[in-house]
């Protein structure tokens, strides 16, 4: 095939040319002398191609390209020098070859799978930067280039908006006017897909360079992808002979140990300093202006911003701007005022929301909602590409646009909808891979150190455990993914790493617990494989010599009770499993012997433990049967048993505490709604179970009761949820726990066990946690976005700004009146004279005050739930639109002239606040 043919003559010419140009010095993993890379060899369907590996003393690398796979390369465009790339990375196991691209474009859809990035940039766009936000040089930055320029890897450190990005491209600009060659892949890992892959591919498609540039951003937000990103660059520079540098952006204070050993070096940025040195430009500056700068830019963090506020004075002759002139002044500075079509406010409100919160938006999205709108938003830099996605600038910058269009783009009869229901909404559709994206960002979009609410704060410690809990996890299933020859805890470790995302470990428990428990046919109870009965089966010995002591009668059928606690078991665990180990024959089998299992009565034997009951009924929910006969008669049966109290059943093995959590767990899942009453009243009876424990509940126990409480649609109740999770994380977080070999110990020697001590503690405790965790954060997030935007000045959503839409009002009012030029003639008789106007805005701060205060009380008073609720609810909307009033009579008093309209609405406002104590302005 001549295609095929020309490309190999290519590679061959191509190869020597290069081989001329090699840096072959020791520093770079080659001897002295040069020799060839690799050599070729004519066989039946094509050529072989072998790398050699100069200097050492192993095997080269093969790889046989035949003639239709060398037809498709050079169709997708691949470049004939990288065939020994791609052969490298191929051999290593880091990707797959591509198909050929269509031979003509094709609309865009959205992809099912992807096994590449995007690490071919727009290179005009890419490098396109902020001029007012560059860096200047420092001596540390003459350091970054020097090692830029011998080929090691650089990471530039900083918060969110300390100028990380912009650094990033003002060193590529450098780098890349070199007098050699050079070439560019940039990665960011906010994009899951983007891998050693993702590099192959855009080495392939590039022409061959003596020198590159590999930058990724946000490398602590998949360290694995990282980690494996920075082994194939080893490889490359050493066995493929390419001079690769990296300058990669993150958090090293997020950043795995893992990442040290391949020459990570921390270089921060320091936007304080920053911040500093471009005061200095202004020393007529007072310490209290200084320190309302700080905090006008994210408390000196937001380089961007201090662009802005830099703009303004040297514009307005020094005066220092307000929070409602800085968003005035952004707003007319990216001439948002010309943005008049109404489709086009819409779409960049939806980038603003997103960008308040890390969330790019995927270009198929893009394209498909807002179709028209994108090319002129990109063209005026209102968004700009990232990847393959659009974004703002930057997150502060988001803010302000959404500000911007919730004072100016709405009516008091329809207002524009709030961010963070925006966001919320967006995420919801796209699905839980997209909240875990933004949850894997909370450390970069949560101000710890600032303003963040309580639930912003739990939430990212939470997500934090997750993280902490997957590298846990994963260390003791790599060591023992049998659990001691324990099936229930290898199946509750399994339910875990699904709930934790960790389908690539999930077999190591879950296939062996399959191998060990057969599932029956015909509606017979699963039963375990080898003869003798797996290590869970003395914690059931354990219960009845537990209810032997109680004095029960004698009657308890332990191979029975054995057998349909791990029919649910197993029921909750192929209920769960990732989708590429689901078996929906098996939840079939599991959930016919279940059902066959259980009594004409609605319970599970036995009938005195109604927590066997409890569990059956969860797994059937789990494995969506909540609707089926056998799930209701379960439930009612639990209800029915509630007015006997829901007690243990097993003496001193199980606690009446856990019991009744359990029965609530199962109800709620199942919605048993008609049961409101008996449900509310075994939520006080757990209260009262807890509080004689005096804080001394089992683990089990606590992690039975927190996703109880969790459950519940009673504030207070979730509260106390909250915080034994939060417990539960802390005893997790103990390496203890983990290194501690006594669980397996007590498990080979059951006389050691105490009555209280089940051998599945550790393993369950885990898989409540973790679906625990996920619950909780997808409940609160919304509640997360809202505290964000509050840090960003923007009040909780009121009542009157919920409505649906993707964006700004569909009546927009006028924007803001630009300042005049004096020269233009005098106000008129409507307007104020300066010393109104000056009593006017020294009397905001005491406004402001006295409605946050109101508005903190209420929230705290809701959180506790005292008082009548449903008034205190009113009287919080009421008192948190004031405050989006407040915002836009601020707005309104920063441009002038100013109408005596607006001070008869800051009266207004006022009274209604302080009432008589409020001394009227006019």
């Amino acid at each position: 095939m001549p295609g095929a043919e020309q490309f190999l003559k290519e590679f061959r010419e191509q190869s020597q040319q290069r081989l001329d140009t090699l840096d072959v010095s020791p520093l770079n993993g080659f001897p002295e002398e040069r020799e060839p890379l690799f050599s070729f060899v004519n066989v039946d369907d094509g050529v072989r191609v072998t790398l050699k590996r100069p200097g050492a003393d192993v095997p080269g690398i093969s790889m046989t390209f035949t003639e239709p796979l060398l037809q498709n390369l050079a169709t997708a465009g691949f470049e004939a020098w990288t065939l020994d790339v791609l052969a490298l990375s191929v051999a290593a196991g880091e990707v797959t070859l591509p198909a050929p691209p269509p031979a003509a474009p094709t609309p865009p859809t959205p992809p099912t799978t992807r096994s590449f990035g995007n690490g071919v940039p727009d290179l005009a766009e890419w490098l396109r930067a902020p001029v007012a936000n560059i860096v200047e040089l420092t001596r540390q930055a003459q350091i970054k280039t020097r090692l830029l320029t011998d080929h090691k890897s650089v990471t530039i450190t900083g918060p969110t908006g300390s100028g990380k990005s912009t650094q990033v491209r003002y060193w590529a600009k450098q780098c890349l006017s070199r007098p050699d060659r050079s070439g560019l892949v940039t990665l960011n890992l906010i994009d899951p897909h983007d891998g050693p892959a993702s590099v192959v591919e855009a080495l392939l498609l590039q022409p061959y360079n003596t020198w590159y540039l590999l930058v990724i951003e946000d490398i602590h937000l998949n360290q694995g992808n990282a980690l494996a990103i920075f082994k194939l660059v080893d490889r490359l520079r050493k066995e493929a002979g390419l001079r690769i540098s990296v300058l990669a952006t993150g958090r090293v204070d997020r950043m795995d140990h893992m990442l040290k050993p391949f020459d990570v070096l921390a270089a921060a940025a320091k936007p304080q300093t920053v911040f500093d040195q471009r005061l200095q430009e202004y020393p007529a500056l007072t310490e209290d202006q200084r320190q309302q700068i700080e905090a006008l830019c994210g408390n000196g963090k937001d380089l961007m911003l201090l662009g802005y506020v830099c703009g303004y004075m040297d514009e307005h002759e020094l005066v220092m701007p307000g929070d409602a002139e800085l968003v005035q002044y952004i707003g007319s500075r990216l001439r948002l005022d010309d943005l008049t079509e109404q489709s086009h406010r819409d779409a960049l409100f939806h980038f603003a929301c997103m960008g308040m919160f890390e969330i790019d938006v995927p270009s198929v999205f893009a394209h498909t909602v807002f179709r028209d709108a994108i090319e002129p938003l990109r063209l005026r830099n209102l968004i700009e590409p990232a990847d393959t996605s659009f974004r703002v600038q930057s997150r502060s910058i988001g803010a302000h646009l959404a500000r911007y269009a919730m004072l100016y783009w709405g009516t008091g009869q329809q207002p524009v909808r709030h961010p963070a229901q925006v966001a919320w909404d967006y995420l919801v559709g796209s699905g839980d891979e997209a909240v875990k994206a933004v949850l894997d960002r909370v450390w970069d979009i949560v101000d710890l150190g600032g303003a963040a609410g309580m639930v912003s704060r739990r939430i990212t410690k939470s997500w934090d455990r997750r993280r902490e809990l997957v590298l846990s996890l994963g260390k003791y299933v790599d060591r023992d993914p049998e659990w001691g020859q324990n099936a229930a805890s290898a199946a509750f470790a399994a339910i875990a790493m699904a709930h934790l995302d960790m389908a690539e470990k999930w077999a190591l428990c879950g296939e062996w617990v399959r191998d060990k428990w057969e599932s029956g046919a015909d509606g017979e109870l699963p039963h375990y494989t080898g003869g003798e009965p797996t290590r869970e089966y003395e914690d059931f010995v354990k219960m009845r010599d537990s209810m032997r002591r109680a004095k029960f009668p004698d009657d308890f059928d332990l191979d029975r009770t054995h057998q349909i606690w791990m029919a649910a078991v197993l029921l909750w665990m192929e209920s769960t499993a990732p989708e590429a180990d689901r078996s929906e024959a098996r939840i079939n089998r599991l959930a016919e012997a279940v059902v066959a299992a259980q009594d004409a009565l609605g319970f599970y034997y036995p009938s005195r433990v109604p927590w066997m009951t409890a569990r059956v009924l969860t797994s059937l929910c789990e494995a969506g049967e909540a609707g089926g006969a056998a799930a209701r008669a379960a439930a009612n049966w639990l209800v029915e048993r509630s007015q006997l109290g829901w007690t243990s059943g097993t003496g001193k093995w199980n606690t009446d505490a856990m019991t009744t959590a359990m029965c609530l767990i199962a109800l709620r899942k199942h919605a048993a709604g008609a049961n409101r009453a008996k449900i509310r009243a075994g939520y006080v009876n757990l209260d009262a179970l807890i509080q004689q424990t005096s804080g001394t509940l089992p683990e089990i126990d606590k992690a039975l009761c927190a996703e109880a409480y969790l459950l519940s649609s009673e504030k207070h109740q979730q509260e106390k949820g909250y915080e034994l999770l939060e417990t539960l994380q802390d005893w997790l977080h103990d390496e203890n726990v983990w290194n501690d070999q006594s669980q397996n110990a007590l498990i080979n020697t059951p006389q050691t066990f105490e009555p209280e001590t089940e051998s599945t503690k550790l393993a369950f405790v885990v898989c409540q946690v973790a679906a625990c965790i996920w619950q909780m954060v997808k409940k609160d997030l919304p509640l997360m976005f809202e505290d964000i935007a509050q840090q960003f000045r923007i009040p909780k959503p009121t009542a009157g700004n919920t409505q649906n839409g993707t964006g700004t009002s569909a009546n927009p009012v006028q924007p803001p009146v630009p300042v005049p030029d004096p020269a233009a003639g005098t106000v008129t008789a409507q307007t104020v004279d300066a010393e109104l106007l000056s009593q006017a805005r020294s009397s905001i701060p005491r406004v402001e005050r006295e409605i946050t205060r109101n508005i903190d009380s209420r929230e705290e008073a809701l959180r506790n739930r005292s008082g009548r609720t449903k008034r205190i609810e009113d009287q919080y909307q009421e008192w948190t639109a004031r405050s989006l009033r407040l915002e836009q009579i601020k707005i309104r008093l920063a441009a002038e002239p100013v109408p005596r309209s607006v001070i008869a609405d800051l009266d207004q406002l006022a009274v209604e606040a302080f009432g008589d104590r409020w001394r009227r302005l006019l």
